[in-house]
């Protein structure tokens, strides 16, 4: 990057699992190692969701700073009097820049390499008490860094893994002859190796036109100013060889959906720090739009009726968090992954995951969503997460001959939005604002409610009944929100899927819907008295 090592920091922390009194420290240094490295502390952070980016959390250690022009590996006191600390952090900016001998690779003398970390407390007598617990396993004292070589080599290879080729991929009619969203491995891969990806997507003609930079590195625990230097690095040659490609990110793993404060290093700020040094670099060119993830729950074992109840508004307050002067003006707003839940659980395979996943669509889009890209568009089989039950985000379950052996209600809630909701799929479709007097005593809307106005002038509407015991009858209002007059709309079908076409029976790993017909269509003379049953989604067109 041709800048300072002081604005990207490297950094290794340790979380002793529990609160330990603390005045020494002893690094084992291997090649490279740092010429010299500062020590802090945490205090009056979160343990059970640590954040090293979290304001105002570090504190020095009395003698916190400390000189090693020769990589010493000895026992130093750090502090006059113990502290009791949890999260111990060391940060370097100089390296020896030394390899060992016979090393060829221009990586083993960059960095800082560090074999073991001695941290814990001498006593009056000089008795040293490491608390560190040393294993070759997981079981180890817990370390986070902040940035690891990449290691892997052809050998590292696991066959039982499936990872699908460009050709696979575009060949398999997946992308149903659309131009494909591709990922640029920048955080986990080489410049190199990107442009090769690209250069080989051109000589087959597939038509890739943006390119999503990075995945999940808040989840990482990237700096913004790291990511945002390799995302200007790399983009420079992208548009070098590629003068048209779009380009984007960051891909968060999700975004906070409560209001922004002043105490937690939310998305929003990251993306703030992101943007802001391609400003500085007059990089902003490079950023053509906005990818998130969202998974609104971790908790899928609990009821499913508060979380569809609480999931429209969930997702306005995360985006109303980008959006509020973060994010360039206009800037289109991509939702890479989405679904129920990160882990795997019952409700994903039932009624409930048809109704959270039309929901999430139809919330995005009217919130000024461009581009969704829902998870589990392949065949999958069932899985569990801390006993929620076999589930997950997936339209189709996979037979024991690799092809398809059911379809989930998810399946028949998309092609319901594809087919009769958002259509004709190739003309520009208007969304418009609107809203539910039915609602639950948290003042939640218990119905959902999309319309679409198509280029012929006609609409269409999705409502969904998140009532898991209650039929509601609705009327329908359609008002010119300018002159308050009536819009006259004479729709005439109704397409619509509930549990009466389908129904999910348990059975660990082999669970299957023993019931699962298409949606039901039916002619409509009127928008009185709409019937919507429980747990439902109806389409008026």
């Amino acid at each position: 990057t041709l800048e300072s090592n002081e604005l990207h920091r490297q950094w290794v922390i340790i979380d002793l699992g529990k609160y330990r009194k603390i005045n020494a420290i002893g690094i084992k240094w291997g090649n490279p190692y740092a010429l010299s490295y500062a020590l802090d502390y945490a205090r009056g952070n979160d343990p059970s969701y640590f954040d090293p980016y979290e304001p105002g959390i570090w504190y020095p250690f009395t003698k916190n700073f400390v000189e090693n022009s020769k990589g010493e590996n000895k026992i130093i006191k750090i502090a006059d009097k113990p502290v009791r600390v949890r999260f111990i952090r060391i940060s370097m900016t100089q390296s020896s820049y030394t390899a060992t001998d016979g090393a060829k690779d221009i990586r083993d003398s960059l960095g800082f390499s560090i074999k073991e970390i001695r941290a814990g407390l001498i006593e009056e007598n000089g008795k040293f008490h490491d608390w560190m617990h040393h294993s070759p396993d997981h079981d180890q004292t817990v370390i986070r860094v902040s940035s690891t070589d990449p290691w892997h080599t052809a050998k590292d290879m696991d066959p039982n893994i499936e990872q699908a080729g460009i050709d696979l991929i575009f060949k398999s009619g997946i992308t149903a002859g659309q131009p494909a969203l591709f990922p640029a491995g920048l955080l986990y891969d080489t410049p190199e190796n990107v442009l090769a990806m690209l250069k080989y997507l051109r000589s087959k003609h597939y038509p890739v036109y943006e390119l999503e930079m990075g995945e999940e590195p808040e989840g990482q625990l990237i700096n913004p100013v790291d990511y945002a230097a390799l995302y200007y690095q790399l983009g420079k040659k992208i548009r070098q060889l590629e003068p048209t490609m779009r380009m984007g990110g960051p891909g968060f793993a999700s975004l906070s959906f409560t209001p922004d404060d002043s105490t937690t290093f939310t998305e929003s700020k990251w993306t703030s720090e992101f943007l802001n040094y391609l400003k500085i670099h007059n990089g902003i060119d490079l950023f053509n739009f906005f990818t998130f993830e969202w998974y609104p729950f971790d908790d899928i074992h609990a009821p499913s009726a508060p979380q569809l109840a609480a999931a429209p508004r969930m997702l306005a307050i995360a985006l109303k968090n980008i959006q509020n002067n973060i994010l360039p003006a206009n800037t289109p707003l991509y939702v890479t992954e989405y679904g129920y839940s990160a882990y795997e659980g019952k409700s994903e395979v039932e009624i409930e995951g048809a109704l959270m996943y039309a929901d999430i669509l139809g919330k995005f889009m009217e919130l000024g969503g461009s581009k969704s890209f829902l998870y589990g568009y392949e065949p999958a089989w069932l899985q569990q997460t801390n006993n929620y039950g076999y589930g997950n985000n997936m339209i189709f379950g996979l037979g024991d001959n690799g092809k398809i052996k059911y379809k989930t209600a998810a399946f028949y809630a998309m092609q319901m939005l594809t087919h009769f909701w958002a259509h004709p799929s190739d003309s520009l479709l208007e969304m418009y604002p609107s809203e539910s007097d039915i609602s639950n005593r948290k003042k939640q809307s218990l119905v959902s409610s999309y319309p679409i106005r198509r280029p012929d002038g006609e609409w269409s509407l999705m409502l969904i009944n998140k009532d898991p015991r209650r039929e509601w009858n609705v009327d329908i209002d359609l008002e010119n929100m300018v002159s308050k007059e009536k819009i006259a709309w004479y729709p005439l079908h109704l397409t619509q899927y509930s549990k009466t076409q389908y129904h999910w029976k348990s059975d660990g790993m082999n669970g299957y819907p023993d019931l699962s017909l298409p949606p039901v269509t039916m002619k409509i003379d009127g928008l009185s008295n709409i019937a919507l049953p429980p747990y439902s989604i109806t389409i008026v067109y």
